[in-house]
């Protein structure tokens, strides 16, 4: 069954899931936000102690800069994972607490590491000839032809992205072939899976990215970093509250597509990639 569904009645019907379940939803995704602020702080920390140093200019990272640096990667990427396997698992079968901890959880976020780097290098061929072959036709002063390659790398670029948007839930869920079945189950409903993703991700990341645009003038106006912290964390929440809508979203829309077939891989996962 390869059933249709409808954007803003799929978008309300996540918003109402989320708020109605907020306290539960905060609790399952407070590990990975606990690590982006413990990033957060370490970056706030490398970037304004980091230049204490004699005979180093701003231009020279010191130790401490590398190792907030270093860290903050690994927590970001840590925290990414951590969004994904606790998020849709509570949005498909609203499992968390002690299952988290069992040894299986460590299998699934290996697969979605691991998929995360596959998708990656799926986008690589088209985002790097698309790049190429603008870069082309920019030296050849034909800057029209540059404008139409880079454009098609685009659509390319997104349209491949929304035919893997079912793959890291299918991961996360105990899909055995996410990539197959997110092709399958997105084909008939690319535009609506693309309406819902930018519907969605508009609500949250335009205000966000005016708030942050609001935090660079105040510190640019040189006030006292110490004052941006508190309003910077108080987003981190914002953007877990727009993730579990999101991912609400993802998983109702699967459910919606596949309809009274949809099967519940429910079980944590050990299959390697």
């Amino acid at each position: 069954m390869d059933s249709q569904f409808k954007v803003w009645q799929t978008a309300k019907e996540a918003f109402s899931l989320v708020n109605h379940d907020l306290k539960a939803w905060m609790k399952v995704l407070s590990l990975p936000v606990l690590i982006m602020i413990i990033t957060a702080l370490l970056g706030f920390v490398g970037e304004n102690f980091g230049n204490v140093s004699d005979g180093l200019t701003e231009e020279e990272p010191t130790l401490l800069e590398i190792i907030t640096t270093v860290i903050g990667r690994v927590g970001d990427i840590l925290a990414t994972i951590l969004f994904a396997v606790n998020g849709f698992r509570y949005a498909m079968y609203q499992e968390g607490g002690e299952k988290w901890f069992q040894w299986g959880f460590l299998s699934i976020a290996r697969r979605v590491l691991g998929y995360y780097i596959v998708i990656i290098f799926m986008l690589l061929p088209v985002v790097g000839a698309g790049a190429m072959a603008f870069v082309f036709a920019s030296e050849t002063d034909l800057l029209g032809l540059a404008r139409v390659l880079g454009g098609l790398a685009v659509i390319a670029t997104l349209y491949l992205c929304v035919r893997l948007f079912f793959v890291i839930p299918f991961v996360v869920i105990g899909h055995e072939k996410p990539i197959r079945s997110s092709f399958h189950d997105s084909k008939n409903n690319v535009m609506r899976l693309t309406g819902l993703y930018i519907l969605l991700k508009l609500i949250f990341t335009i205000p966000i990215g005016l708030f942050f645009m609001a935090v660079g003038l105040i510190a640019f106006t040189e006030i006292n970093e110490f004052f941006i912290i508190a309003p910077s964390l108080a987003m981190v929440f914002i953007m877990a509250y727009g993730e579990a809508i999101v991912m609400t979203a993802t998983i109702l829309a699967y459910k919606k597509i596949a309809g009274k077939s949809a099967p519940a891989f429910n079980g944590l996962m050990s299959h390697s990639l």
